[in-house]
């Protein structure tokens, strides 16, 4: 009977250790599939943020470029403006319209 409890406590033992090899396998593999998982993810975050930043980058040298164009097309056009002004101030102060003429 003592033969045979033996027996029985070294098979129990057996399967306990078995058992915890396939755990510690279990944990080893889960531990190894988080690990590349983490490694793709912070890759993956970099080039998002990588390819955000140039757009951004892209997009505020594009703002500045439209801002640029529209204040020399301002001005472009306040000179238009004033020269037109003066013109027509040249026309209302010399006879004929401005012409260049002298009466006689």
């Amino acid at each position: 009977a003592l033969g045979d409890l033996r027996q029985r406590v070294a098979e129990a033992q057996q399967q306990t250790a078995a058992e915890l090899a396939e755990r510690d396998a279990t944990i080893a593999k889960l531990t190894s599939d988080r690990e590349k998982l983490e490694t793709y993810t912070k890759k993956t975050l970099g080039n998002v943020q990588e390819k955000y930043s140039v757009l951004v980058q892209t997009y505020k040298n594009q703002i500045r470029d439209k801002q640029e164009r529209i204040s020399r097309l301002e001005g472009e056009l306040e000179r238009h403006r004033r020269e037109l002004a003066s013109s027509r101030e040249f026309s209302a102060v010399t006879p004929n319209g401005g012409g260049g003429e002298t009466c006689v």
